[in-house]
């Protein structure tokens, strides 16, 4: 398994990476419907 941990440290990153835009979008939207 050679650079197996590259693989999922990147993924481990991107996942990271989404989970944090998805949050950022959901409290925009948060905000727009509380105003």
């Amino acid at each position: 398994m050679e650079g197996g941990l590259d693989t999922f440290c990147g993924r481990t990153q991107l996942t990271l990476a989404v989970a944090l835009a998805v949050a950022c979008a959901a409290n925009v939207v948060l905000v727009c419907v509380w105003l």
